[in-house]
């Protein structure tokens, strides 16, 4: 019988903050909704005694009255230390506040001594005294003295230190995020150092993470600490080791083999308690969602979401890594945690181009991200056809420009590790590039422009899609007459930038762009129409729509079918047509303009490839909307046969996926279906985090394919678990109405 361990956290944490003194939960009531929660946390209790102090985030709080513990009272003082104050307990011992009193010099100091006299709790005690010998690190509360008291009770005297929980600390000054996020620098380095000496923390939380007032962070409490030769053979529950379940690891909670990914993913908890105020949500299996709309922050959303990774292996390989990526973000750099090359960085397009109908939102989405693919070498597989009527028009220097931007530097930068020193010096001189654009707006807007284009290239190229946007804002707002090269490049910032600005931002960048290209009829055609049809995806406005499929057809017309090039040059905007036919529902023509593509592909000038897919899925996803299923299946097959071994396309597996599980559930072939849909669900979790809104909607086709099967309350389980998390975003009501009809739906059959 399989622990909820949602349910049980949930019961601990209500009673924990219920103030009644009592935080022991209501085991009876536990019992009727998770029998084996209810079990696993008696038999807890049973070790430990209670839940006081590891129960929660927050410091554990003296009893007003210590009394005499199982091994009597403490004495009056213990080796040359006099006993002042007991300022704290736990589960394996209690801590006083004492004063060296030998006569040798004064000192004030935090002593624990062991509170039974049981064998194997003083055993432990005695490895913890063993394990913090180990240590010497300006952020570890360092051990002073150690030994036996008089009974022969053993204790250690560790520094004091004067400072309150971390959380505790940064809510009462209000720190910012990057003041948060350099405390958690400081405290993976004081774990590197301890990790490097064998030792792992295990119990990492707000109380055990202490700030003083000059903002030095200090790591106490190695309680439950391990060394690591042994962790990998440890079960916390049946040696006894007292945990915190609510930031407790999965292999804690299960009572499987600790490691360095066990302390990484109570940092990860800890940092989201930091940056979001509280814990993220645990689920049934032990895993946590985070919640990455509230931490505002895609790359702090993907380092959290890497650090909590339900499995060990899919975390950070060290605790430096996880400081290493905390760093980056502090110096603008791409983080790890996010995939930098350029087709997985199509895939973070895809959460900023949702459809109102949660059901088909990673199909088209997938569609968006296809498109920017597309435009990655489709626009620039017409260079040649397109260098001549530029240059023609706009004159040598603005040619040379957009040749070097996309053909050059950015299809270097692409390649290159961010994480490098090479790779790091080249986007720290971005920064820079950037404030000496900044410098020359005024007295030298067209050099300012310049600049602003080429750094929006190196950032969308190198995946910094939110600073790419930026400077996207700034060459918008720039006073300065427009390049063909400018505009291409607001252009392609278009597809970015929805994530970042106001629509109404939107639509201002594309109307200028509207006034540029409409300005000479000799680009009008084909750059009016691409701009209006990406504004279209964008707006979702059936007005843009119809524009956009006007300016298409007037441009089509002109391109000779029998020129291979041309046809590759106009990919991209075949494709949006396309889709803003589909927007129309307009079946036919959409078809007609998919059709065009693939018989390009079909052609011997081209093999297959990812962005064949896309237009494969395209046709599935109107052979859905028509319900001809066996179509829909001979389509995904296509897709799939057209992906072949391409790296980089993952994003593209999931969205197959998902409109595989669409269309099985609806031949009723619900096992294939789990199947289809299991699958995307483990390498979305891979490619963007357990928080991703497509993975909640990849997992309501999952419950739909499980309540298919008969498994009707656990599928309601499930959808009632995803609307949680929806809401819990907070902008996404339309994803919640369908997940509420998917429920309805299954009530009701």
């Amino acid at each position: 019988m399989k622990v909820d361990w949602g349910a049980v956290v949930r019961a601990i944490a209500a009673e924990d903050s219920s103030g009644r003194g009592d935080p022991s939960p209501d085991l009876a009531s536990l019992a009727d909704t998770d029998p084996a929660g209810a079990m696993a946390l008696s038999a807890h209790l049973a070790v430990t005694g209670d839940l006081t102090g590891f129960m929660s985030t927050r410091a554990p709080e003296a009893d007003p009255d210590p009394g005499e513990g199982p091994g009597g009272p403490p004495p009056e003082r213990v080796g040359a230390w006099k006993l002042a104050e007991r300022i704290g307990s736990g589960g394996m011992g209690q801590v006083w506040l004492v004063r060296r009193d030998d006569g040798v010099y004064d000192q004030i100091a935090a002593m624990k001594l062991v509170a039974s006299p049981a064998a194997m709790v003083m055993d432990r005690f005695r490895d913890e005294r063993q394990r913090l010998a180990r240590l010497d690190h300006p952020n570890i509360a360092r051990i002073i003295d150690g030994g036996e008291d008089t009974a022969g009770r053993p204790f250690m005297v560790v520094e004091f230190v004067e400072g309150a929980p971390i959380a505790d600390w940064c809510a009462g000054r209000g720190c910012d995020p990057r003041t948060r996020v350099r405390l958690l620098v400081d405290l993976c380095d004081a774990l590197a150092h301890a990790h490097a000496r064998l030792v792992l923390h295990l119990d990492i939380k707000s109380a055990n993470v202490l700030v003083n007032s000059d903002g030095q962070l200090r790591l106490i409490d190695f309680g439950i600490a391990a060394l690591i030769p042994e962790a990998a053979m440890a079960d916390t529950h049946r040696q006894g080791r007292a945990l915190t379940l609510v930031t407790a690891a999965p292999e804690q909670l299960e009572g499987e083999a600790v490691s360095v990914a066990t302390d990484i993913f109570q940092v990860g908890m800890l940092a989201h308690l930091l940056l979001v105020g509280r814990l993220p949500e645990r689920q049934a299996d032990g895993s946590v969602v985070i919640a990455a709309q509230a931490l505002g922050n895609p790359d702090l959303a993907a380092i959290i979401a890497r650090a909590t990774a339900f499995d060990p292996a899919n975390r950070y390989a060290s605790v430096d890594a996880l400081g290493e990526d905390f760093t980056r973000f502090l110096d603008g750099f791409v983080v790890s945690a996010r995939p930098v090359a350029p087709l997985a960085r199509l895939g973070k397009l895809i959460a900023r181009n949702r459809l109102a109908s949660a059901m088909g939102a990673l199909a088209a989405a997938a569609l968006v991200a296809g498109l920017v693919g597309v435009s990655v070498f489709a626009l620039r597989a017409s260079e040649e056809a397109e260098a001549n009527r530029i240059a023609k028009l706009k004159g040598a220097d603005s040619i040379e420009l957009y040749e070097t931007f996309n053909a050059g530097f950015n299809r270097f930068i692409a390649s290159v590790d961010p994480n490098s020193s090479v790779g790091q010096q080249i986007f720290g001189s971005m920064h820079a590039l950037e404030q000496s654009a900044e410098e020359v707006e005024a007295s030298d807007p067209q050099k300012a422009l310049e600049i602003y284009v080429f750094l929006a290239e190196v950032y969308g190229d190198a995946g910094q899609d939110e600073a790419a946007s930026r400077i996207g804002r700034k060459l918008a707002a720039l006073n300065s007459e427009l390049s063909y090269a400018s505009a291409f490049t607001l252009l392609s910032l278009l597809h970015l930038s929805s994530g970042y600005v106001e629509p109404s931002e939107v639509i201002a960048l594309s109307d200028r762009l509207d006034g540029f290209f409409s300005s000479d009829p000799e680009l009008r055609t084909f750059d009016r129409a691409l701009n209006r049809c990406v504004r279209a995806k964008i707006t979702r406005s059936k007005d843009d729509s119809r524009l956009c499929l006007d300016l298409a057809d007037d441009h089509l017309q002109t391109i000779d079918r029998e020129n291979y090039g041309e046809i590759a040059g106009n990919l991209t905007l075949i494709a949006y047509a396309a889709d803003s036919a589909l927007e129309l529902r307009d079946f036919t023509k959409s078809k007609m303009l998919v059709g065009q593509a693939l018989d390009f592909y079909d052609s011997e000038q081209r093999p297959a490839s990812a962005s064949e897919a896309v237009f494969w899925l395209q046709l599935s996803e109107i052979a859905q909307l028509e319900e001809d299923w066996q179509g829909s299946l001979k389509h995904l097959g296509a897709a799939r046969t057209a992906l072949g071994d391409e790296p980089g396309i993952e994003y593209l597996e999931v969205a197959i996926g998902l409109e595989s599980a669409q269309t099985l559930i609806a031949l009723e072939q619900f096992a294939e279906a789990e199947a289809a849909a299991g699958a995307a669900v483990r390498l979305g979790e891979r490619l963007w985090g357990p928080d991703h809104f497509q993975l909640r909607e990849i997992n309501a086709q999952l419950a739909m394919a499980v309540a298919g099967q008969g498994e009707k309350r656990r599928a309601a389980q499930m959808l009632e678990d995803i609307i949680r998390s929806e809401r819990s975003a907070e902008n996404h009501p339309e994803a919640i109405a369908a997940y509420s009809a998917m429920l309805k739906k299954i009530a009701m059959n």
